[in-house]
């Protein structure tokens, strides 16, 4: 199968192309098996690239990745109602990479608590509901 045709499945999927990079790394990977022909293009496999792109795993991952804080924002996950993106120089783990949200518990009433955003978008290992009141 050539890679007009798993471009264009990708597109029907996600809406976008598939990008050469990621490709390329599923094919180094032995994720998807591909054979090189004489004129230098590529033959892919397309039950191969099918199982990876179908897997609910690259699903979740896709959602992540395209999922803005911005969004997010006068939206309530759990107890937790997001209000804005916290600035970087007010984080309270200066280590982390990622974004952190605003947050007030509408379970206990605390207001700016500072969560992870992964951690609210219902896509990631973890999800946090409440402030931590609900532990109690």
């Amino acid at each position: 199968m050539v890679r007009k045709e798993l471009d264009s499945y990708y597109e029907q999927k996600f809406g976008k192309k598939l990008p050469s990079s990621t490709l390329s790394k599923w094919v180094a990977q032995g994720k998807i098996k591909a054979i090189k022909k004489p004129n230098g293009t590529y033959d892919y496999d397309f039950e191969s690239f099918k199982s990876v792109v179908d897997n609910p795993e690259y699903g979740k991952k896709f959602k992540a990745s395209k999922s803005k804080p911005q969004d997010f924002i006068g939206k309530t996950f759990g107890q937790l109602l997001i209000k804005g993106i916290v600035p970087p120089e007010e984080k309270i783990d200066k280590s982390y990479r990622g974004t952190f949200m605003y947050c007030d518990c509408l379970s206990c009433g605390k207001q700016n608590v500072q969560v992870k955003f992964t951690y609210l978008t219902g896509n990631g290992n973890y999800q946090r509901t409440s402030c931590g009141c609900d532990r109690k």
